[in-house]
């Protein structure tokens, strides 16, 4: 059994608009070489969606392209409605970690 080689996680409650509150546990694995030339990062958010393999011509622009999709999950999940809860208070992840848009 592989052992995650998780280099950043961050787990928190995700509250939907509509439904119940959730753990949100958002881990990204180390880039991995695949193939020559296709480089993947493993991002996971728990039930929130199923582990996406992002992929990118090297590891930096692996874990680059894996960051930029996570920034736009929680941007698209905040503008519509969602909340994230850490430890009982609101945190909005766009904004803690500066997710907006470049100009």
């Amino acid at each position: 059994m592989e052992t995650s080689r998780a280099i950043v996680s961050l787990s928190l409650t995700a509250v939907p608009v509509a439904g119940e509150p959730f753990d949100f546990d958002l881990s990204i694995e180390q880039p991995y070489l695949e193939t020559e030339f296709v480089w993947r990062c493993i991002v996971t958010t728990g039930q929130f969606q199923t582990p996406l393999r992002v992929a990118g011509g090297d590891g930096f622009q692996a874990l680059c392209l894996a960051i930029d999709y996570v920034r736009w999950t929680f941007k698209t999940f905040e503008e519509g409605g969602g909340r994230f809860l850490c430890a009982g208070d609101d945190f909005s992840l766009v904004e803690a970690y500066h997710f907006l848009a470049p100009n």
